[in-house]
């Protein structure tokens, strides 16, 4: 009898041994499984702070060779290398590929030809600027290109134009003031 006995005794027991060694290795696969997802979210953590601090050091780098560049051409401007000036600003419109670094760097070289009384080719370069994006920068340099064209009907819109620009983003902005006093110097009201 005891032989009978043991037989489903042993069978109990092998189940039991085969559904722990099924958790087991369920449990494996979940832990082998949840390994790897660890592994390639720390692999793919460190891959993105690897190509970001690149990018954000290439960008720094950037920086630094047009505010080099910007720094030459204005002294060369000002020590009356209009084309030395000229070719630096042209060199760092073409090193950067930042939208707003562009516009102000065509800003830049418009100053330049308007220094020089060139206020065509000031124009010219400002309304590259202007495309690539307004600011209330720009529009305040149209206001002094076109007024020292002699265009006052302009150069009041230009600095009306700043006025509202400016105060969008911060109405206590200090240019607003000066922009209201170019208005009020042209004869116009402002609105």
């Amino acid at each position: 009898m005891g032989k009978k006995s043991d037989k489903p005794k042993k069978e109990r027991h092998l189940k039991k041994f085969r559904r722990l060694i099924k958790r087991l290795f369920a449990k494996k696969w979940l832990v082998i499984s949840l390994v790897v997802i660890l592994v390639a979210s720390v692999g793919g953590g460190v891959w993105l702070y690897v190509t970001s601090h690149k990018q954000v050091v290439q960008s720094a780098k950037t920086d630094d060779v047009i505010n080099q560049t910007v720094v030459s051409a204005a002294a060369q401007a000002n020590g009356g290398d209009t084309v030395g000036a000229v070719a630096a600003y042209d060199k760092a419109i073409s090193d950067t590929t930042d939208s707003a670094q562009k516009r102000t760097l065509l800003l830049g070289k418009a100053s330049v030809y308007y220094n020089e009384g060139n206020y065509d080719q000031a124009l010219l370069f400002a309304q590259q600027a202007e495309s690539i994006g307004n600011s209330a920068d720009v529009a305040e340099f149209f206001g002094s290109i076109y007024d020292a064209k002699g265009d006052s009907q302009k150069a009041i819109e230009y600095y009306q134009k700043a006025i509202d620009l400016a105060k969008a983003i911060d109405p206590e902005d200090s240019r607003i003031d000066y922009d209201k006093s170019q208005i009020e110097a042209l004869g116009g009201v402002v609105k």
